[in-house]
């Protein structure tokens, strides 16, 4: 799978990395990569056929500043992303939204599009022209987030 993000026009300051797929205790990150204003955000997420890792991968502005493989033998199932506030560096992130997604699975699946779900997003959901192997999302619209530790909405930006 991959898809992009584009930052037109964010002051809060944002960060991406790849994160690992596996069940064990912890959570091992990268380095966090400040994304820059007006960045493209290029996201790919791959089972190696050689390795049978899940690679990850993090391009801002076409340059590649994160990459992560783990957890062989493990099968991506859910297509999943949420905003989130990492080292007490909270605020409120504007709207945004992700386009040109594609999903390829390994078999097909007719009805992959009756999974799709959002919260706090819209989108007019997956496509397929292939009988379900491959599937097309044009663009998920996420509503404004207010990511304070108290729960608290706030317009501060």
């Amino acid at each position: 799978m991959r898809s992009s993000l584009s930052l037109a026009s964010l002051s809060l300051a944002l960060g991406a990395t790849a994160e690992p797929w596996s069940n064990g205790p912890g959570q091992e990150t990268q380095t966090y990569q400040v994304i820059p204003t007006g960045s493209q955000l290029d996201f790919e997420i791959s089972v190696n056929s050689e390795t049978t890792k899940i690679d990850q991968k993090v391009w801002i502005s076409g340059n590649l500043v994160s990459s992560k493989s783990d957890s062989a033998g493990m099968e991506p199932a859910v297509f999943y992303g949420f905003n989130e506030c990492v080292d007490h560096s909270c605020g409120t992130l504007k709207a945004y939204s992700w386009s040109n997604i594609t999903v390829h699975l390994s078999d097909a699946d007719e009805n992959y599009g009756n999974t799709f779900s959002l919260f706090n997003a819209a989108s007019d959901g997956p496509t397929t022209s292939d009988g379900g192997k491959t599937w097309y999302i044009d663009s998920i619209r996420f509503a404004k987030d207010y990511l304070y530790e108290d729960d608290s909405v706030q317009e501060c930006y």
